[in-house]
């Protein structure tokens, strides 16, 4: 779906927790936006929501996402707070929806890279440093990100995090780590 499609959700409310105040961007995946965490009127805290159609055919491999991102607590990882069904209203009762509330990231390391052109070396050091240090975590899990690159690297606060877990793989005993050029996902 292109972005009008997830751009004209502005403005509504998921699950009548989160308040849809700015579309972020899309992909294949689904939209991501700024929201408004709200319990009771009150604000409890902005979120990026990432927002998908539930794809009955593919329904396990969508609930196995949410609770790898849920479940998955690091320092140098986008923290996912909770995974949502829903909008429950009558603009979108064609279609369900499956939510993801996560850490609200300022900067992507692409947007960094276009915008600087450049990084000092001890910049990319640093950069480097974090991310490895997400990366031994979920390999110590026996997970496989499989789509690392600079718009999955965001930066919250002075800290690099990464993100989007959507293609991941777990390794389970037995699991074969080669990819076949016929098996290419991501990017």
């Amino acid at each position: 779906m292109d972005k009008r499609f997830w751009k004209k959700m502005v403005g509504d409310q998921f699950n009548n927790k989160y308040h849809l105040v700015k579309f972020i961007d899309s992909g294949s995946f689904g939209g991501v936006f700024l929201a408004n965490e709200v319990i009771a009127d009150y604000l409890i805290r902005q979120v990026a929501l990432k927002i998908f159609l539930v794809d009955t055919s593919q329904l396990d491999l969508q609930i196995a996402e949410l609770r790898l991102a849920t479940s998955l607590k690091h320092p140098h990882l986008l923290d996912c707070y909770s995974s949502e069904l829903g909008f429950e209203d009558d603009a979108h009762e064609d279609e369900k929806y499956l939510g993801l509330a996560m850490e609200l990231a300022e900067d992507s390391l692409r947007r960094e890279l276009v915008n600087r052109k450049t990084l000092l070396p001890e910049e990319v050091r640093d950069i480097v440093a974090q991310i490895a240090s997400a990366l031994v975590f979920i390999h110590s899990r026996n997970i496989v990100h499989r789509d690392l690159k600079p718009e999955n690297i965001l930066k919250v606060g002075p800290v690099w995090k990464v993100a989007d877990f959507g293609i991941s793989r777990v390794l389970t005993q037995g699991t074969s780590t080669k990819t076949h050029p016929s098996q290419q996902i991501g990017t």
